[in-house]
C-alpha cells in the first residue's frame, strides 16, 4: 500500500527535478557533453522526402511540446508503425524496456523520501543527494550503453535509421528551445556554453520525465487501487475519511523511515485498523476482497 492523499498529489515535475539538479550540480553539463549523445547528433542524414513522421510538436501559441518520457521510447512507437521486426527483437527490445522502468520503479519507491524533498524546494544537502541517488540507480543501466543505441541494435537498418533521425530531431528541437529559453534569462555564456548547459538540462529534464512517469506508475496508481476499495465498500464520508488516514499513515511511515517494516505481520494490523471502522457487512466485503473473491 502506498501514500494517498497530499502525497499522491505531489507529483514532482520533470523540469522541476531537473533544474534542482541543475542547480545542485552546474558542473553537470560539462560532463554530460563528454559522456553522452555524441553518435547520435552525428548520425547519418536521411532524406528529407522520407521523413514522414516526427517527434517535434509545437502547441497553438508555438511553445515546444517536450516528451513525458525517453524520446528513444517514444520514437520506438513510430518505428513500430511502420517497420516489421521479428518477434525475438521485439522481446530483446521489450526486456530493456522493461529493466529500465523497474530501475526507475524501485528507485521511487526505494527513496520516495527523495523525491518529496525535491518537489517540496530541498536545500543543497537534499540536491546533492538526489543527484548521488539517480546515479547509482542510473548507473548499472547507464553502463550498458545509451537507450536508443541499445534499441537500434535489434533493428532492422532501414528502421534503426529511421529511430536515429526520429531521436536526434527532437533532441536538437530540444535543445534549441532550451537555448532560447536561456538566452530569454539573460545568460551571458558564450554560445558552445550555452549549448552545453542547454543539452545537460534537456537530459535532466528527460530523466525527471521518466522518474515522474515512474511517480505515477507507483505512488498514484497504488492510490487509485485504495479510490476503488472505498467505493466497493460504500463507505460514508465519516469512515472514508478514517480509512484513507489509515492507509496513508501506514503509506507514509513504510516508505518514508528505514526503520519501518512493509510485512505480513505490518500489513495485517493495518487490515484489523481499516476492518474496525467498517460494518459487519463491509467486513464481509473486505475479506471477499481480499482473498480474490471479488
Amino acid at each position: 500500500m502506498f501514500p494517498t492523499g497530499r502525497f499522491a498529489n505531489r507529483t514532482p515535475t520533470s523540469l522541476a527535478i531537473a533544474a534542482l539538479l541543475m542547480a545542485a550540480c552546474p558542473s553537470l553539463a560539462m560532463q554530460q557533453e563528454e559522456d553522452d549523445d555524441k553518435p547520435l547528433l552525428a548520425g547519418p542524414s536521411v532524406d528529407i522526402q522520407a521523413e514522414h513522421t516526427t517527434l517535434v510538436h509545437r502547441d497553438f501559441s508555438g511553445e515546444f511540446q517536450r516528451l513525458d518520457r525517453h524520446p528513444a521510447e517514444a520514437a520506438l512507437d513510430l518505428v513500430r508503425e511502420r517497420f516489421a521486426i521479428d518477434e525475438d527483437s521485439a522481446q530483446a527490445i521489450d526486456a530493456i524496456l522493461a529493466e529500465r522502468r523497474k530501475t526507475l520503479d524501485d528507485l521511487v519507491v526505494d527513496r520516495l523520501d527523495v523525491l518529496i524533498k525535491l518537489s517540496n524546494g530541498g536545500n543543497d544537502e537534499d540536491r546533492a543527494e538526489a543527484i548521488a541517488v539517480l546515479r547509482q540507480a542510473m548507473g548499472p543501466i547507464a553502463r550498458k550503453g545509451q537507450l536508443g543505441d541499445r534499441i537500434r541494435r535489434h533493428l532492422p537498418t532501414d528502421a534503426a535509421t529511421e529511430h536515429q533521425r526520429l531521436e536526434r530531431e527532437y533532441l536538437e528541437a530540444a535543445i534549441e528551445d532550451r537555448v532560447a529559453l536561456l538566452q530569454a534569462e539573460g545568460g551571458t555564456m558564450g554560445e558552445r556554453g550555452l549549448r552545453m548547459r542547454a543539452r545537460a538540462i534537456e537530459m535532466l529534464v528527460g530523466l525527471g520525465a521518466e522518474v515522474k512517469g515512474a511517480y505515477e506508475r507507483t505512488i498514484v496508481q497504488q492510490g487509485q487501487r485504495v479510490d476503488e476499495l472505498i467505493a466497493l465498500l460504500n463507505l460514508s464520508p465519516d469512515q472514508e475519511g478514517k480509512v484513507r488516514r489509515i492507509i496513508q499513515e501506514y503509506g507514509e511511515k513504510t516508505l518514508l523511515s528505514k526503520e519501518a517494516r512493509d510485512d505480513a505481520s505490518s500489513r495485517l494490523a493495518v487490515f484489523l485498523e481499516v476492518a474496525a471502522e467498517l460494518t459487519p457487512e463491509q467486513r464481509r466485503t473486505l475479506l471477499e476482497r481480499a482473498r480474490g473473491e471479488r
